[in-house]
């Protein structure tokens, strides 16, 4: 049996905090690691899934149904060789058009447990096994 872990985003406007109400969903494959939001609105959310043998490629969905991540749109190193290899996944939108800006960037990389964001960049990084 292989586990089967999903990332859902519930976008909700909370401008009248007594009737929050649902704006947009997404769902991605794999376990939710951290997330930041920029000054201009845009959200970076990170989540990882291992690759094992169940051989699922990541995917996506923003309501039309699931969008399967091809192996031309996955970045890797070819060299490397990973002791724990996964998937990244890193989400990013604009909370004032979720659905228009929407992005998946995957990676095949080590699990990783620390991350940090600059205004361009996302760093990850890993402690020592």
């Amino acid at each position: 049996n292989s586990w089967i872990t999903v990332t859902f985003v519930l976008i909700y406007d909370v401008s009248n905090r007594n009737t929050p109400i649902l704006r947009n969903t997404f769902s991605v494959l794999g376990n939710y690691k951290d997330g930041r939001m920029l000054d201009n609105g845009f959200m970076y959310l990170v989540n990882h899934q291992y690759i094992d043998r169940s051989k699922l490629l990541p995917w996506y969905n923003i309501g039309g149904g699931p969008v399967i991540c091809s192996w031309a749109w996955i970045y890797w190193f070819p060299l490397w060789i990973y002791k724990i290899p996964s998937f990244i996944n890193v989400i990013s939108f604009n909370l004032n058009s979720p659905s228009s800006s929407f992005r998946l960037r995957c990676f095949i990389g080590e699990y990783s447990n620390i991350l940090y964001m600059s205004s361009k960049y996302i760093y990850l990084a890993q402690t020592s096994y």
